[in-house]
């Protein structure tokens, strides 16, 4: 079993909301816990967005992952995402 954790802040660059053709930020914070290893996963992810038209959205960024926290051996993995969002 895990628990999981997630808060995502969306900010256009620009205005009060984000329109077609303009750019946003996305920054998320996550925490996983492993119940049967006893493990913690620490998530943090900042993304460049780009809306493209009324139902697609593309996002570039980094995903820092941090596990192992309560181990003394912590591992650190950085993931370049980059994500496409299509709306039906």
């Amino acid at each position: 079993y895990r628990s999981r954790y997630r808060f995502i802040y969306e900010k256009p660059l620009n205005g009060d909301k984000v329109d077609l053709g303009e750019y946003y930020l996305k920054v998320g914070v996550e925490t996983l816990y492993n119940f049967s290893t006893e493990d913690l996963e620490l998530r943090f992810s900042p993304f460049l967005g780009h809306q493209l038209s009324e139902n697609s959205k593309v996002e570039v960024g980094i995903d820092n992952r941090w596990s192992k926290v309560f181990d003394g051996d912590a591992m650190n993995k950085n993931w370049l995402r980059i994500t496409w969002y299509k709306f039906f």
